[in-house]
């Protein structure tokens, strides 16, 4: 399973008015209007979607598992695969849908009983992250280095010596993760397919031997058998736990009708599912050429290493070993980051209320003063630049939360899924009053464009300029994380960003007089 990608949205939000203040006319073209009639998504769009399926489910574990089911099951892997690709494919994807009617895995499993909901997801959440997936990657990352050390060497201490530092290196990237998200976004995943190419091309081009007979408990009920390891790879439950981001994201491209997101998550699951049952299916075929070779291995990460060794010697066993070990550390990080992340939202934690009252009054202190400053001249000129380039919106402007059943507040500000790493660009031209870490909103950078029109963008990964320095449309002002916020104001007032942003309308100065 892969959640660097993973956020643990719990909110709803309807699209609601907007804002327009007095001196300021916005363009109203290019709002998106909902239409009553439910309607699907576009073909592109379900692309992305399955796309992104595709990646929340498949991750390091998924690689070492149909490797090791058709090295047991030899000659009845065609059998056994049916079976797993069921549970390891069919199961998710219902899952996903499950979750799409119900709202989330909590409301879900509230139907039983709220407390039951509770306990449920608490313990999906446990499942997934430090009682089993967690140590799981150290151990696979492991496995993968257990050919290139020297002979004579303890496998238990040098297991317990990796798993340490390990653990370590995951917990002091997890405090900085877009640092590790910058470099593995770019990296694991282009290598782990290139890995699955070079050794399932090898196994297709130049077999290494023929399937074995099927070994325990494959000899008896082989497709029963490969249900119940498809299973394992736990993807169900990942599917409980983050239903709601796929759901979120449908809503997001205009999908409202519940029963026609359950079937755009439908369609999206089959792309998705082809694209796994490929890729199962080929490290299943490298796995049953091994049968013969080493019939007594245990995991399916030595599988692969093996294979990778025979067809390509000592260089493919490094190969293996640094990619599988990027891989896991960045599944790791991931889990440590969402499951503390669920359990510091859903349970308050003891000195929680003084800390979060802390960064409110320094927020306080140091950004509320900015919306009463004197306005400065007209600093901009033309339209605006949306500051993250490639992007997805999680929180509209003007959308209402929605709380079991009852409308909330309206949101100020838009927040947006980021790329890490890319750069954080100035809206329009202007100076920057503000630029500075902030506990409640991270890094933070205000800059004043004139007219008492300021933009607020919070949650940056890393900032490039200081305050005071004057800044151009589109000139980096730091690197985004895998979130940010921005808010737009007029004085203290938000204003609707998304018309800024268009060519042919946004923001229009209506002298005095």
């Amino acid at each position: 399973m892969r959640f660097s990608l993973l956020k643990l949205l719990d909110r709803l939000y309807l699209r609601d008015g907007c804002f327009c203040p007095s001196r300021f006319c916005f363009d109203p073209k290019g709002v998106h209007m909902a239409s009553s009639a439910p309607r699907g998504l576009r073909s592109d769009h379900v692309v992305t979607v399955g796309i992104a399926l595709f990646s929340m489910l498949f991750g390091a574990g998924n690689l070492i598992i149909p490797p090791l089911l058709a090295l047991q099951a030899g000659s009845a892997t065609p059998v056994a695969m049916l079976g797993f690709l069921i549970a390891a494919i069919g199961l998710p994807v219902m899952g996903f849908i499950a979750v799409a009617l119900a709202g989330t895995a909590r409301e879900l499993a509230g139907r039983v009983h709220p407390k039951f909901g509770e306990f449920f997801v608490a313990a999906v959440y446990l499942a997934i992250g430090p009682c089993l997936a967690i140590p799981r990657t150290s151990s696979t990352a492991f496995e993968m280095l257990v050919p290139l050390l020297p002979e004579g060497v303890s496998l238990g201490t040098a297991r317990l010596v990796f798993a340490v530092g390990f653990f370590v290196v995951a917990f002091v990237l997890t405090l900085r993760p877009g640092v590790i998200t910058r470099v593995l976004g770019r990296i694991t995943g282009p290598a782990l397919i290139a890995l699955i190419v070079l050794v399932v091309g090898a196994a297709v081009i130049s077999p290494l031997g023929p399937a074995a007979a099927p070994q325990a408990p494959y000899d008896a009920g082989a497709a029963v058998q490969g249900f119940l390891t498809g299973y394992q790879t736990m993807d169900l439950l990942a599917s409980l736990a983050f239903g709601i981001i796929i759901a979120e994201t449908i809503h997001e491209l205009g999908v409202t009708d519940d029963k026609r997101v359950a079937f755009e998550i439908s369609r999206s699951g089959v792309i998705a599912g082809v694209l796994m049952a490929i890729i199962y299916c080929g490290l299943a075929l490298a796995g049953m050429q091994l049968g013969t070779v080493m019939p007594d291995a245990t995991n399916g990460a030595a599988i692969l290493a093996r294979s990778a060794s025979m067809h390509f010697g000592l260089a493919g066993t490094v190969v293996v070993f640094a990619i599988f070990f990027l891989a896991c550390m960045n599944v790791c990080i991931g889990l440590i980051s969402c499951c503390s992340r669920y359990f510091c939202e859903t349970y308050v934690v003891e000195g929680g209320a003084e800390a979060s009252e802390e960064a409110n009054a320094e927020f306080r202190n140091i950004v509320w003063p900015l919306y009463e400053q004197p306005a400065r001249e007209k600093l901009w000129s033309g339209g605006f630049v949306c500051p993250a380039e490639n992007y997805m919106t999680l929180v509209d402007f003007g959308q209402v939360k929605v709380t079991g059943g009852k409308q909330g507040s309206k949101s100020n500000s838009t927040k947006l899924y980021t790329i890490p790493g890319e750069p954080c660009r100035a809206p329009a031209a202007g100076v920057v009053v503000l630029a500075k870490y902030l506990a409640l909103t991270g890094n933070t950078v205000v800059i004043d464009h004139g007219c008492g029109l300021r933009s607020y963008l919070y949650g940056l990964d890393a900032l490039s300029v200081s305050t005071g320095q004057s800044v151009e449309r589109g000139q980096a002002v730091g690197a985004l994380g895998e979130e940010m916020t921005m808010d737009f104001k007029l004085g203290s007032k938000s204003v609707n960003p998304w018309p800024l942003f268009q060519t042919s309308g946004g923001l229009f100065w209506k002298e005095n007089g």
